[in-house]
């Protein structure tokens, strides 16, 4: 999920309890009022990063944005 006020990805990964991701900003790693969250099968997680104008994918694997 996103937290739009907190410009934060919100995810839970197993039963280690939730993770969060992200500040405001715009240069790597970091979001301007993310909007919206997608899965694709295949594991690829893009977010709408709202004020930035740009779709950005989380690399999971690696705990970072692209």
């Amino acid at each position: 999920m996103v937290n739009s006020g907190r410009h934060q990805i919100i995810y839970n990964q197993g039963l280690s309890g939730l993770k969060f991701f992200g500040q405001m900003g715009s240069g790597p790693g970091e979001l301007h009022t993310p909007r919206g969250i997608a899965a694709t099968e295949d594991g690829k997680v893009y977010v709408a990063d709202m004020n930035n104008n740009r779709v950005v994918s989380l690399q999971s694997r690696k705990g970072s944005l692209k």
